[in-house]
């Protein structure tokens, strides 16, 4: 949601109204581990795309707010396949 914190609580309830889904059924993507604990917190599972910036060694420190770990968008894909 544009103009919208990701580190606001709000923000999550609203997209998730927004869009008419329950938040267990929804799922956040980022390349920021400090963007998924309010996620967590509203009951979205989180997937955190590793990056140049962010490594498995910044996901540690939020690793109880990340679900899944991905590369890459094809690894996106099978995820949700499965």
């Amino acid at each position: 949601m544009r103009g919208k914190p990701k580190s606001s609580a709000a923000t999550f309830i609203g997209a998730v109204e927004h869009l008419g889904f329950a938040p267990e059924r929804c799922l956040y993507v980022d390349d920021s581990p400090l963007a998924f604990h309010t996620a967590k917190l509203n009951g979205i599972s989180t997937v955190m795309m590793l990056n140049q910036v962010f490594s498995l060694e910044d996901r540690q420190v939020f690793n109880a707010s990340i679900d899944y770990t991905i590369t890459s968008f094809g690894e996106l894909t099978a995820l949700l396949d499965a």
